[in-house]
């Protein structure tokens, strides 16, 4: 008896969109692999030829990884591909590896020792100068491969592996992604508004987070869902919106770098909803943007709900900025909670809702 054959699921419009999508986003990418010495790379980021760019991380790994790190070389363990782009200047921009990098000058130039290690325990507590002079020279002539990006390789296909490297568990997040690749004055201005203090204050997240520039993201999420909202009929809309808000983002944020460069005021007028936001919050909620009164979590989707919410209440009715405004009836309620969930939390509908909730509470008392 023959088979049936399964229905298709999509229609042959369905499958060549899908095919269309996937031809936009192919990436041409030119480089070249070449191996470099642990001696001559570590001379070059001392001489900053090779540098960090401002999207990397500032220098996080502990001394416990550090040394790890350091362990593996000295044992010629394979090390993960670095991977470099070539400025226009010459010099080589560190995409992935500055972790590493940034270790093998700290301990080659005595700043760190050797500390919590598994396989070579008799080397607790040395430094490099401590080694034997044979040891030395065979661990400054340790090869590490690197990639090399040329430098045509264009801006998207650049902000693009920097957002998908993932060497040693970690990788650029959407805030250094943005930093390194879209300098600009609404780029300066998520950064300044990040280190406001009564930001803070209203989000006050784990060390680590402020390290990975949570409230940079934070930040510019706010700027973006605010500018690009629709109100209409009490609904809030978002045009373009296609359930990827790192390329959202992305594009407010480049788009509104060339805005500012024509318009100064712009700048000026996205950090005054800024401030007058985190006024109204600070005054009004009493846990600001976290869950309860002593939590160190600030959920992007309870964030994104409260500040963009209550920045487009305070546009449609300006004389709440100086009046209090009772939450208590809805911020903790069963509705607000489910709908600030984060289960699927980027589709357009759940963004949608979540922002147009606030907005209705506090424009309706």
């Amino acid at each position: 008896m023959p088979r049936k054959s399964r229905p298709t699921r999509f229609t042959d419009q369905q499958i060549q969109e899908a095919e269309r999508e996937i031809e936009e986003l192919e990436l041409s990418v030119k480089f070249l692999v070449t191996d470099f010495t642990v001696e001559f790379l570590v001379s070059k980021v001392r001489d900053e030829e090779y540098f960090v760019p401002g999207y990397q991380r500032n220098f996080v790994w502990k001394e416990y990884a550090q040394s790890r790190f350091v362990e593996s070389v000295l044992i010629g363990l394979p090390i993960p591909f670095l991977f470099l782009w070539q400025a226009d200047d010459g010099r080589l921009e560190i995409v992935d590896g500055s972790q590493r990098l940034r270790t093998l000058q700290r301990f080659i130039d005595g700043t760190s020792k050797l500390k919590g290690l598994q396989l070579l325990q008799s080397l607790e507590g040395f430094t490099f100068n401590e080694l034997t002079t044979a040891r030395k020279r065979k661990f400054l002539g340790r090869v590490i491969r690197g990639i090399v990006l040329d430098n045509s390789v264009g801006e998207a296909t650049r902000t693009e592996m920097f957002n998908r490297i993932n060497t040693g568990g970690t990788k650029a997040n959407e805030a250094e992604v943005r930093r390194g690749a879209l300098p600009g004055p609404i780029s300066s201005l998520i950064e300044d508004c990040a280190d406001d203090g009564l930001f803070a204050s209203l989000t006050p997240i784990a060390e680590k987070l402020v390290a990975e520039r949570e409230r940079e993201e934070l930040t510019a999420r706010f700027f973006t869902f605010l500018d690009r909202a629709v109100v209409e009929d009490g609904a809030v809309l978002f045009p373009g919106w296609k359930d990827r808000p790192r390329e959202y983002i992305f594009d407010f944020v480049k788009e509104a770098n060339a805005r500012a460069e024509d318009d100064p005021g712009y700048p000026a007028a996205l950090k005054e909803d800024f401030l007058r936001t985190l006024s109204f919050v600070h005054r009004n909620f009493p846990n600001g943007f976290r869950k309860t009164s002593k939590g160190t979590q600030v959920p992007r989707v309870r964030f994104e709900a409260i500040a963009v919410g209550s920045a487009l209440a305070l546009r449609q009715r300006p004389e709440i900025e100086n009046q209090s405004v009772d939450v208590s009836g809805w911020i903790d309620g069963e509705e607000f909670q489910e709908i600030t969930t984060s289960d699927a939390a980027n589709v357009r509908s759940k963004l949608q809702n979540r922002i147009g909730f606030v907005l209705a509470r506090l424009t309706e008392q």
